[in-house]
């Protein structure tokens, strides 16, 4: 099919829809000959390929069944010996009879996916002298309620509590430095959550969380991942003067924040990291930023007023598109780069003030319908 379209350019309409049906009809001929030699097979043949892959499916299944935890499951209770000092990989993978586990104080280590998609562990306590709690370590936990991480613990894994459905609230020690990728991701009954003062990073959807309605990020974090807390119904959000990285879709969907202040140490705001708050009415931009991303204040429909300041050297697609009670907006010299429907359907807009736009490239910033009004611009 490739050799077809690079002969597309090359050959009359009429040629190449005539190699088109010729190739067509070959295809069709291999086609009709392989389903030929199947059927010349005995139905003798046919039946024992049936039996032998039946036989290899109630291989695996019996593989499956054999696969028993490690350590016992009584009553939904396991008890992990003491001595122990690992909780292995995948330990307790699946075990949907487990309903709680008793961890002596020898552990130091939960192992990734050691409790993965146990759906009736309601509530755990982990010792003080765990360490480090593995990647996807209780990922699925859809009962778990509450859970305590120790100060001892240096080291949560990414997506460790990802999908735990029903913990409303959650204390991070402050012996941990970095919230790893999608640590919290998807914990939709999660209200409330404290950070330390260690921490320094956010990752990329730690707190994608959809009921996680206050949160306090502490002057230590100096970075705050793609995606960290989309779809929080949070109304106000202090990002702290230590932040100089906000990622891709940091604040995606949070309807119900009403206004926000960026840090002067930021130098650029990520693509979509604001996109549909729908709720924000002002936004603060400091002389930091040299670079608002695409989408980046998308469908922020209540946003009036936003003055983007002198050092501010792009704007790309999107970056205020339906921004429909935005009235007024003055545009740096210092932007090179502006891009696509930058502007498109912000149907409240009467003024823009920038002296070095070419007039012919309005439509494709402002939409047709701003361009009448738009020709104000001094």
């Amino acid at each position: 099919m490739e050799e077809l379209d690079e002969l597309k350019d090359k050959m009359s309409d009429d040629a190449y829809l005539m190699l088109c049906d010729a190739s067509k009809e070959k295809y069709e001929r291999l086609a009709r000959e392989e389903k030929e030699k199947y059927d010349r097979l005995s139905r003798e043949e046919r039946a024992e390929q049936g039996e032998e892959q039946g036989e290899e499916d109630d291989e695996e299944e019996e593989d499956e069944e054999d696969e028993e935890p490690p350590y016992p499951i009584v009553a939904g209770r396991a008890t992990i010996p003491e001595g122990e000092t690992t909780i292995c990989e995948d330990a307790f993978l699946c075990c949907s009879s487990l309903e709680s586990v008793t961890i002596p104080h020898s552990v130091t280590t939960i192992g990734n996916g050691a409790f993965r998609e146990c759906t009736s562990l309601a509530s755990i306590t982990i010792p003080s002298s765990v360490t480090y709690i593995g990647d996807g370590a209780f990922l699925y936990c859809s009962s778990l309620t509450s859970v305590t991480i120790p100060s001892s613990v240096t080291n949560i894994g990414v997506e460790a509590f990802y999908g735990c459905s029903s913990i409303t609230s959650v204390a991070i020690p402050s012996s941990v430095t970095e919230i790893g990728d999608n640590v919290f991701f998807d914990c939709s009954s999660l209200e409330s959550v404290t950070i330390p003062s260690s921490v320094t990073e956010i990752g990329h959807g730690a707190f994608d969380c959809s009921s996680l309605e206050s949160v306090t990020i502490p002057s230590s974090v100096t970075k705050i991942g793609s995606c960290a807390f989309r779809y929080c119904p949070f109304t106000s959000i202090t990002i702290p003067p230590s932040v100089t990285e906000i990622g891709n879709d940091a604040f995606f969907g949070c309807s119900s924040l009403t206004s926000v202040i960026i840090p002067n140490l930021v130098t650029k705001i990520g693509d979509s990291a604001f996109h549909h708050c729908s709720s924000i009415t002002s936004v603060e931009i400091p002389s930091s930023v040299t670079e608002i991303g695409h989408c980046a204040f998308y469908g922020c429909s209540s946003l009036k007023s936003v003055t983007i300041p002198s050092s501010v050297t792009e704007i790309g697609k999107y970056a205020f598109q339906n921004c429909y009670s935005l009235t007024s907006v003055t545009i740096p010299d210092s932007v090179r780069r502006l891009g696509e429907d930058a502007f498109l359907n912000c149907s409240s807009l009467t003024e823009v003030r920038c002296s070095h736009l070419d007039p012919t490239t309005l439509p494709s910033i402002f939409g047709s319908r701003t361009r009448a009004r738009s020709r104000s611009i001094g």
